[in-house]
């Protein structure tokens, strides 16, 4: 199913928040505080957990880059 087809029936949250840090920053860690503190019940989107599907961790192995596309594509996937 092409990410497309999906936009009709999408439905995002009232609130976003994006956590930007370097491996171990405490992203992971902080999470549950800030989603208790603003109310939130939805699960985190975690991006390297999106990026583990197997054709991405074939092309890590070989030392190549995730394209943009592919990582917006799984991102959208996960929100729709």
């Amino acid at each position: 199913r092409k990410v497309s087809e999906g936009y009709d029936h999408m439905s995002l949250p009232s609130e976003i928040i994006w956590l930007n840090g370097a491996p171990g920053s405490g992203k992971s860690t902080n999470t549950p505080f800030i989603l208790k503190a603003r109310g939130l019940g939805a699960h985190p989107i975690i991006m390297s957990d999106l990026l583990t599907h197997p054709s991405f961790k074939q092309r890590i192995d070989r030392g190549e880059m995730i394209s943009d596309s592919d990582v917006l594509e799984r991102l959208l996937r996960a929100l729709l």
